[in-house]
């Protein structure tokens, strides 16, 4: 492994690949000859394959996100993501903070805007498939002889959402707890992950 400004090239087995790679994952990468473990994006378009590094599986779940927004390809939602780092993007999606995204280099008003309302959308979408992961959980519990903690409800959906998104349990179930506690009168499995993102930073 060697650094080349915010490229890194890999020896694979004795092929090399030149892989973009995000801040975290560049602040990992040691001496020249040492080992570097990432998680690879590849972007694969008619005349070029680009690799993009990660240093670990959220901030690829964050940044292909971001790549659902219009107007953001890899290298804007790669800025993205090195700038403001997983929670903080997730966290700016929480608490509507269009500011705080145009702080990335090259990212204007229209587009933190669109990042804002494009992600809010895909939250509750992310909720709902989570629900029926919940559903199928709670039967597979039933037939279970050892003794668990039940799923269901909404606090469960947004806790497994955010667990699809990369983090752990204990501290997914932190942070919708938070959310709730802030926000009590809140049902919907999408408003509370939305809500649950401003306590992951």
């Amino acid at each position: 492994m060697q650094k080349l400004a915010t490229e890194l090239l890999v020896d694979v087995h004795g092929v090399g690949y030149i892989v973009t790679a995000s801040a975290r994952a560049m602040s990992r990468a040691a001496a020249v000859g040492s080992d570097i473990e990432l998680v690879i994006y590849t972007d694969v378009k008619e005349n070029a394959i680009s690799l993009f590094g990660f240093a670990d599986q959220l901030e690829r779940e964050v940044f292909m996100l971001l790549k659902k927004v219009k107007g953001i390809g890899p290298k804007y939602g790669m800025a993205i993501v090195s700038s403001l780092g997983p929670e903080g993007v997730l966290s700016a999606i929480g608490r509507g903070e269009v500011a705080r995204l145009k702080e990335v280099p090259g990212v204007g008003k229209k587009t933190a805007e669109r990042v804002l309302v494009e992600l809010r959308e895909y939250v509750g979408d992310l909720a709902r498939e989570s629900a029926d992961q919940t559903i199928l959980a709670v039967e597979r519990l039933r037939d279970d002889t050892t003794e668990r903690e039940p799923l269901g409800g909404t606090e469960s959906d947004a806790v497994l959402a955010l667990e699809k998104l990369g983090f752990a349990r204990d501290r997914a179930r932190k942070a919708v707890e938070a959310a709730v506690r802030e926000n009590v009168a809140v049902h919907d499995a999408g408003e509370l992950l939305r809500l649950s993102f401003a306590h992951l930073s």
